[in-house]
C-alpha cells in the first residue's frame, strides 16, 4: 500500500493567516487529540498578504500550519464522509464563510522511534510495514504527530481528483 504526506503548502495558491493571539493561545496546534469541547466557533482567519501570496487563488484544501489543512465548504462536502473516520472539522470564519480547520485525530503507532535523537523527529520516517493502517485512511504518527499528516492508499487522491479539488499535495514516501 502507498504512504503518503499529505499537506496544503501548495505554492500555486495562497496561505491562511490568524491573528498573533490566536497562535500564541496553540488554538491551531493539532496533536491527535481532540479539540471539539473547547472550539469556539468565532476564529477569524484571512489570506496571509505577503508577498509570497501575491496574486494566488484560494485553495479548496488549505494551508495554515504544520499539522493540520483547512477546508472550504466545498471540500467539506466532497471529503466530509471519508474524513471524518480519522479526525473532526473545527468551524472557521473567512471573509464572512464558514471553512474548517482538519484535525487529524488518527493515531497510528506504525514508524520506528529513533530513541532520544532530537533531530529524528524531523527526518522522513521509517514505517513499520505490519503496523500500518490496512485500509486507505489518514492518520499521524506519535513522535510527528503535531506536525505532519500520512495518507495510506490512494482513496483521499481519487477523491481530490474526482471532484477536482484544488490545494492538496501528496508526497509518495514508499516506492
Amino acid at each position: 500500500m502507498n504512504i503518503y504526506e499529505f499537506n496544503a503548502l501548495n505554492k500555486n495558491y495562497a496561505s491562511y493567516a490568524a491573528s498573533e493571539e490566536a497562535f500564541m493561545s496553540r488554538v491551531f496546534s493539532t496533536n491527535g487529540q481532540s479539540k471539539f469541547a473547547d472550539w469556539s466557533d468565532n476564529i477569524e482567519i484571512q489570506f496571509n498578504d505577503d508577498s509570497f501570496n501575491k496574486g494566488k487563488g484560494i485553495p479548496d484544501i488549505g494551508y495554515l500550519t504544520v499539522g493540520s489543512i483547512i477546508l472550504s465548504a466545498k471540500a467539506l462536502k466532497c471529503l466530509g464522509s471519508y474524513l471524518s473516520d480519522f479526525g473532526e472539522f473545527l468551524p472557521l470564519n473567512f471573509n464572512g464563510e464558514k471553512c474548517y480547520l482538519y484535525n487529524v485525530t488518527n493515531l497510528v503507532d506504525c514508524a520506528f522511534n529513533d530513541g532520544d535523537d532530537p533531530l529524528a523527529a524531523l527526518a522522513a520516517p521509517k514505517f513499520i510495514t505490519e503496523k500500518l493502517p490496512k485500509k486507505d485512511s489518514v492518520f499521524k504518527i506519535p513522535p510527528r504527530k503535531s506536525v505532519q499528516l500520512y495518507v495510506s492508499g490512494n482513496s483521499l487522491q481519487k477523491l481530490i481528483s474526482d471532484n477536482n479539488l484544488t490545494g492538496g499535495v501528496f508526497k509518495q514516501l514508499n516506492e
